[in-house]
């Protein structure tokens, strides 16, 4: 390959949208690189309808319920919402 054809080749290259990690290399990182931003956090005697309200406002899919020492007590996800709803389940 011809110098001027190297450089026709990396000017190519360099104007290719960049590839997304293959779904094994997403295996192979740490924790931390997988993870999101942390979800909100709602104190345990917040109203359901709080904690909703700060899921959807932070377009996430579960609140962390802190403690008054900001230790995490629990966790509220949609599919534990959407489980009582769908069963009519009465709180635990």
């Amino acid at each position: 390959m011809s110098r001027s054809q190297r450089n026709r080749q990396a000017e190519c290259d360099m104007h290719q949208a960049p590839q997304p990690p293959s779904p094994a290399a997403t295996l192979t990182g740490g924790v931390a690189a997988a993870m999101g931003p942390p979800p909100p956090e709602v104190s345990p005697a917040a109203p359901l309808g709080t904690a909703l309200a700060a899921m959807s406002a932070a377009r996430a899919s579960a609140v962390l319920a802190v403690g008054a020492d900001g230790h995490p007590v629990g966790i509220l996800t949609e599919q534990d919402v959407a489980r009582r709803v769908a069963f009519r389940l009465p709180p635990e």
